[in-house]
């Protein structure tokens, strides 16, 4: 890794500062090198932090992203029995393993601008009811309290206009 520039900072972290400084903006295009470096920061110093037991200083952090090319490390990530159906299925079809798949999608995610937080979690609720055919028991809970509070909420606008529902 690089040393960091005078004064203790890397020339990178001076746009973008904290993890605060990495959200999401219409147009902001996809996340840039010093976002990723912010948020690589991050992680490193609360995984030291955490293996330390004391606080880290800025100096102990990683300077500049890790290389393109660096050693892979393991990912966990939950999937239901029929996602990973069908990722072996597709991964026997296209001769390659599910790991390069995945990794293929990681890649389109970091050439492509993030969606909104609103955005995203209705295209995931969206590929979900596709692929599944039917709501989720917790989306149709979260819907339902949703048009609840929305009645209530046009039930008291009523009451303070002094109108009839």
């Amino acid at each position: 890794m690089a040393r960091a520039s005078a004064g203790g900072k890397s020339p990178h972290i001076r746009e973008v500062t904290s993890v605060d400084d990495v959200s999401y903006r219409p147009g902001r295009g996809p996340v840039t090198e010093q976002e990723a470096l912010v948020m690589h920061r991050d992680l490193k110093r609360r995984q030291l932090e955490r293996s330390a037991g004391k606080p880290v200083d800025d100096d102990q952090l990683p300077t500049e992203l890790p290389a393109g090319d660096a050693t892979k490390f393991v990912l966990s990530q939950r999937v239901t029995e029929r996602q990973r159906a069908y990722l072996e299925a597709l991964a026997h079809i296209q001769d390659t393993t599910a790991a390069k798949i995945i990794d293929v999608m990681i890649y389109e995610a970091m050439l492509s601008e993030p969606m909104s937080p609103a955005a995203f979690d209705a295209r995931r609720r969206d590929l979900e009811l596709a692929v599944r055919g039917r709501p989720r028991v917790t989306d149709i809970r979260r819907d339902r309290a949703k048009q609840q509070r929305i009645d209530q909420l046009k039930a008291e606008l009523a009451e303070l206009q002094g109108e009839p529902l």
